[in-house]
């Protein structure tokens, strides 16, 4: 038996053993009739408006990383569905990791170490003499009215 079909039925195995354990009062024999009276001829118009969604989205990136860089739709698409699955399938949306260098225009893959923002130099000076001047204690970054409103 191959590695990966022994993995699968480990994998099948383990998820069979949780669902009987967490759910005692499940009747399997009544899972099974309503199985077998299901109309699957249903799922081709749910995987159909799936992939019109990860049509969307491919589309949505395209336009958002536009300025970056121009990706081809048909490119696009096939790493916007691996990144959907991934953020399925991965615990605590592990799967949207990615940085974007605003200032080169660059797409990194993962994250990014950070470094914690200080006052240094004129921009210390600056914050100083505003703060002679200033009559409220509040500090916000607002680019827009609206978030200034808010802060």
């Amino acid at each position: 038996m191959k590695r990966q079909h022994l993995q699968l039925l480990i994998g099948f195995g383990i998820s069979a053993v949780f669902i009987y354990y967490l759910l005692p009062g499940l009747k399997l024999d009544e899972v099974g009739d309503a199985l077998a009276g299901a109309n699957y001829w249903w799922i081709l118009p749910g995987v159909a408006v799936y992939f019109v969604g990860l049509a969307a989205r491919t589309w949505r990136w395209h336009y958002m990383l536009r300025h970056l860089k121009s990706i081809p739709l048909r490119r696009l698409f096939p790493v916007v569905c691996i990144g959907y699955f991934g953020n399925n399938v991965y615990p605590f949306r592990a799967g949207e990791v990615i940085t974007i260098d605003g200032s080169r225009g660059e797409v990194l893959d993962g994250a990014v170490a950070m470094i914690e923002p200080e006052l240094t130099g004129d921009f210390q000076t600056l914050m100083a003499w505003a703060d002679k001047v200033r009559r409220l204690n509040v500090r916000a970054n607002a680019e827009t009215p609206l978030d200034a409103r808010t802060a």
